[in-house]
């Protein structure tokens, strides 16, 4: 038995429900529901997960961007961490990741929009080449583990990173 993620996307947001590939049809139903706004994709189970999508903030204070953003949110400061060699610092409120340092630290990574967390980033990179993704970072060790950066055909360059154990538990855990 296939496991299967039903996405439905409603005007109100985007709804998820696994279910068995035999309940596929009654899950589409049940999600869709009679709203003629509704759309329904299918993920087979065989497919790469995102766990977490990070919006991409810069700037030159990362403890003045962190403290107003979980101000405002009421959210606390996740994950936080430094690349001394980069000059940058780090920082995550909710899904918004705040990257910071001065205008020379960050001029090479100012077109990279968003951060993704997979859970394999081999299979990611496959993918990536396999859809015509250009690599501007190929695969390196971060303090969270490994990432890469692409730009996707159309012009979005995004950061991939899989995070390793010691990051997962920081967070609270990887999913399931």
């Amino acid at each position: 038995m296939t496991a299967v993620s039903l996405w439905v996307l409603r005007a109100h947001g985007l709804m998820r429900r696994r279910c068995t590939s035999d309940e596929f049809t009654h899950c589409q139903r049940e999600l869709q529901g009679s709203g003629r706004n509704s759309r329904a994709r299918v993920r087979l189970g065989v497919g790469m997960r995102v766990f977490r999508t990070y919006a991409r903030v810069y700037a030159a204070d990362a403890d003045a961007v962190l403290e107003t953003l979980a101000a405002v949110s009421g959210e606390p400061v996740g994950v936080r961490f430094s690349m001394p060699q980069e000059r940058l610092e780090l920082g995550a409120v909710g899904d918004v990741l705040v990257v910071a340092g001065d205008e020379e630290a960050l001029a090479p990574y100012r077109d990279t929009s968003a951060t993704l967390v997979v859970d394999g980033l081999d299979e990611c990179l496959a993918r990536l080449r396999k859809a015509g993704a250009r690599i501007v970072q190929d695969v390196q060790d971060v303090p969270t583990g490994r990432n890469l950066t692409a730009v996707l055909p159309g012009g979005a360059q995004i950061e991939y990173v899989e995070w390793d154990d010691a990051q997962w538990d920081r967070v609270g855990g990887r999913p399931e």
